[in-house]
């Protein structure tokens, strides 16, 4: 059975995020294998986003297999790799700081992260790092900038980052925080494409995963400040935003001009297409893509 890339991307997202909403409403402390219920959470998120995206591998064959950049990424990409760290967290913090000025208790009640650091083990913390930080930063990039990001890629690549990102915003559940989730998505997907790894998207996003574990308290506190401190935030947080964008610009061109030299065809054309609808608008009118925004949708009101 053939499945076009525009169908099966959102069936596996489908398949996911019912699983998600189900979890919901289940008491997951039943299912805890220790104390700590930590295992319980890692096992739980292997389970719902690594096995279903790996069955999907595995349904699409070796050939899809091979264009989806499981590779390491190259001691050279480190300082590309650390600017786009400083651009998820100073653009996750000016967008969290608005959206908290705005809606205050929805947002602070909205945080995936319950652990702060303050009076716990390092053991402890260190546990809750790879269950809230490491684990899913590895099966939500081998699903998104994996698995989705390839399936769509052959309706241009402008199209794959976008469906890429706004799912991966979709999937969390959260409509107070959708454009956070959003922003970090598209710079998972740019450094996926500057490096060609999936592991250097895995290793931002754990890094970042972990950063807000311990600092989305502060941002709460900046967002209370009144007059001058405020506007200092801003300005700080903004300046620094531009510096880092400049930096990771001029970083990936370096990447993208040394792979000019090998002479290597670009993966990033685009085909073209015959028929009744453009690519992008083949990959927007799916069902199964309405289907996936209409749950996902019903998931944030119910949650």
């Amino acid at each position: 059975m053939i499945i076009k890339n525009v169908h099966g991307a959102p069936i596996l997202l489908l398949v996911i995020t019912a699983f998600l909403i189900g979890l919901s409403f289940i008491d997951t402390s039943v299912l805890a294998i220790d104390d700590s219920g930590y295992l319980s959470v890692i096992i739980l998120q292997l389970l719902v986003l690594g096995l279903p995206a790996v069955f999907y591998v595995r349904f699409r064959g070796k050939r899809f297999m091979s264009h989806m950049r499981l590779r390491l990424f190259r001691l050279y990409d480190v300082p590309i790799l650390i600017y786009a760290f400083c651009l998820m967290v100073l653009g996750s913090a000016l967008i969290g700081f608005f959206i908290y000025r705005a809606a205050p208790e929805a947002y602070a009640s909205s945080s995936p992260y319950d652990f702060t650091g303050d009076g716990v083990s390092f053991a402890a913390g260190l546990y809750s790092a790879i269950a809230a930080g490491v684990i899913p930063a590895v099966t939500e990039e081998f699903l998104f900038r994996g698995v989705i990001i390839t399936e769509y890629e052959r309706n241009g690549v402008p199209l794959a980052i976008f469906l890429s990102s706004f799912t991966f915003a979709l999937m969390h559940l959260s409509l107070v925080r959708l454009p956070v989730y959003f922003f970090n998505g598209l710079i998972l997907s740019l450094i996926l494409y500057a490096t060609q790894s999936v592991a250097a998207a895995m290793t931002l996003h754990a890094a970042s995963n972990i950063f807000a574990m311990f600092s989305e308290v502060y941002i709460y506190r900046a967002a209370v400040r009144q007059g001058g401190g405020i506007v200092m935030f801003i300005l700080i947080c903004a300046g620094a935003f531009l510096l880092f964008s400049v930096l990771f610009c001029g970083a990936a061109q370096r990447e993208y001009t040394e792979k000019s030299y090998e002479n290597l065809p670009s993966e990033h054309a685009k085909k073209k297409k015959r028929g009744r609808f453009p690519y992008a608008a083949e990959a927007f009118l799916s069902p199964f893509f309405a289907a996936l925004v209409i749950l996902s949708a019903v998931g944030m009101f119910l949650l």
